[in-house]
């Protein structure tokens, strides 16, 4: 054949699969391929491309395999286990995670392309074709066992069977539960949820609800959302705090918080007795007072916006901060940091690095 496109990169699974990562980073360096600081490659994982760009911190997982023309992973991604990603153009933003025994590709053609924005999430065994582009969002969530298909064919369209390649688009926010299967040319708009089961095959509008086959809208503008009053974040964030700290203590170590209504710091104590302290701002006004009250502490955790001068300031303290407001936190991270911002994203919360950190480091 003219054009034959060869399925898994055999040669590149031999070669280089096997090599740990340290030298298989150095191995791709020596290609061409930009690679960040404290990448992981696990074993079996390989990267196929003409231009791949790999941010910090991205961990590829076992056996999993990356193909395309043009590559970018940005900082903080993750790619789980036997996941198989074989498109022409591939962008992925930053903190997105691809679960384990993903597959994306299938039928291609010079418009396959997979955009996904930044602190999304694809979870197990999903399928995404990308004979036409997929365009995802930031803050995307995507269940398991979610199909979408850029085209729609099989019957021979010479007898008059419709066959039809379009674009699928997810804007920002929305949720896609799973086993839902998403077909040629449908839209989700902005914060829209999909229910569980559902077959989209056309737009569903932002801030919908929309359940069924085919998928129809039940509830319109957010009308879902409670009011986030600043008393319903507070009372949200407190019960975070309690959890977190149960959290701590099922896993061996002592937490203990504070006993004010809303609590102003917490204490972890890991296994090597290392104390770890992290603070609280629940009103603008805190911010001064918490400083002062706290000479020593490895992290501050603000409900309300923190400005770039307080961002600033800390940052060049050396302290960590997560901005709950802006969804932001400091680009300098520690165990306790990384830990309690990854626990953050069982209440939907995910945050960035701050990109003005940048100049400080």
């Amino acid at each position: 054949m003219l054009t034959r496109v060869e399925k898994l990169p055999l040669r590149e699974l031999v070669l280089f699969g096997w090599m740990p990562s340290r030298l298989k980073q150095w191995t791709y360096s020596r290609r061409g391929y930009k690679i960040g600081r404290n990448v992981k490659f696990a074993f079996g994982s390989v990267v196929v491309g003409q231009d791949v760009t790999i941010g910090d911190d991205v961990k590829i997982g076992l056996l999993s395999i990356i193909v395309g023309r043009e590559i970018v992973l940005s900082d903080r991604v993750q790619i789980g286990m036997m996941s198989v990603l074989i498109t022409a153009v591939m962008t992925i933003g930053e903190a997105t995670r691809i679960n384990n025994q993903v597959v994306v590709g299938g039928m291609q053609t010079p418009r396959s392309a997979l955009h996904m924005g930044s602190n999304c999430i694809l979870m197990e065994w999903s399928f995404i074709n990308t004979s036409e582009p997929v365009t995802i969002g930031n803050d995307v969530g995507i269940g398991g066992h979610c199909l979408f298909f850029t085209h729609g064919l099989w019957p021979n369209g010479f007898d008059g069977n419709p066959v039809r390649f379009a674009p699928i688009t997810i804007e920002d926010e929305a949720w896609i539960a799973w086993r839902v299967t998403v077909l040629a040319g449908s839209k989700v708009g902005h914060g829209a949820i999909v229910s569980a089961d559902a077959c989209v095959s056309g737009r569903i509008a932002a801030g919908a609800l929309a359940v069924g086959n085919p998928a129809k809208a039940t509830r319109e503008d957010y009308s879902f959302r409670r009011e986030a009053t600043p008393k319903f974040k507070a009372d949200l964030l407190k019960k975070l705090i309690v959890d977190y700290a149960d959290w701590c203590r099922h896993h061996g170590l002592h937490a203990e918080i504070d006993r004010e209504q809303y609590p102003r710091w917490m204490t972890i104590t890991d296994k090597s007795r290392r104390l770890h302290r992290i603070i609280f701002v629940w009103v603008a006004d805190d911010f001064a007072s918490a400083i002062r009250g706290n000479s020593d502490f490895d992290l501050m955790v603000s409900l309300v916006a923190l400005r770039a001068q307080q961002r600033s300031e800390l940052s060049a303290a050396d302290r960590c901060w997560l901005d709950i407001e802006s969804r932001v936190r400091s680009r300098k991270g520690s165990a306790v940091t990384d830990d309690f911002e990854e626990f953050c994203r069982r209440f939907g919360l995910r945050t960035l690095r701050d990109p003005a950190g940048q100049n400080l480091h």
